[in-house]
């Protein structure tokens, strides 16, 4: 939330002095606060189950809660009938639909499972020996730059997790690289699906998008690295 704030505190100050007269006429964005109920619902949702299983996964506590959380909001809103006929509507239609995605997080599984057995079998040797701030500010910079080149942030992840998690890692520090590096990443990849969705919506091309972006992600590189030397000192 800290690093998030700053980067709305970074933006807002840069448009009062680069866009003044157009920040004047600015409305704000087509979002409204009740969107986010469902989210909030569910990380609450989240952090209950985990506190009732603490020994099961979390990936297992996400998915089993994402089910959950959607089922019930649909039933509460239009009735169990209604919503068995909706979600037999988008399984049958919707997700066919992000085919490309569900395509990108199997392959990074995969590739994630195929370094790890690499790294334990001795095929090569893990070019990182500790885990520390100082690290983890280099494998920041290292996944924004390939972010730069259109390497979407998941592929990164899955390929530097791998070698980190051999090493014992501080999670909190750990799970601060990887968050700052699939903002970033998101926000000055040009194939990003956000980017991707703005392309198709107003036209613009997504290296403009991803070009325009730059600064900003560089200069939240500088404070993400920084606010990663907090995160180990506070979590030694």
């Amino acid at each position: 939330f800290p690093f998030m704030l700053i980067g709305f505190i970074g933006v807002y100050l840069e448009a009062r002095v680069r866009y003044a007269e157009e920040l004047e006429s600015f409305v704000g964005y087509p979002t409204h606060l009740s969107a986010l109920k469902i989210p909030a619902i569910l990380i609450i949702t989240v952090v209950l189950i985990s506190q009732l299983l603490p020994a099961t996964p979390i990936l297992v506590l996400i998915a089993i809660s994402a089910l959950l959380v959607t089922c019930s909001v649909l039933v509460l809103r239009h009735g169990m009938t209604a919503s068995i006929q909706q979600l037999q509507k988008y399984v049958s239609g919707g997700l066919p639909k992000i085919v490309n995605e569900l395509c990108l997080f199997l392959a990074a599984g995969v590739l994630a499972g195929g370094i790890s057995a690499l790294i334990t079998h001795g095929v090569f040797e893990n070019p990182f020996d500790q885990f520390n701030a100082i690290t983890a500010a280099e494998v920041l910079a290292i996944m924004l730059l390939c972010a730069f080149c259109g390497i979407h942030p998941i592929i990164m992840i899955s390929s530097f997790a791998p070698m980190i998690m051999t090493l014992n890692p501080d999670p909190n520090l750990l799970a601060a690289t990887f968050l700052f590096a699939w903002h970033l990443g998101t926000c000055s990849n040009p194939l990003s699906g956000t980017n991707l969705v703005f392309q198709g919506r107003y036209g613009i091309a997504g290296w403009k998008l991803a070009f325009w972006n730059w600064p900003y992600a560089i200069v939240m590189l500088v404070i993400g690295a920084a606010w990663l030397q907090i995160v180990a000192q506070a979590f030694p």
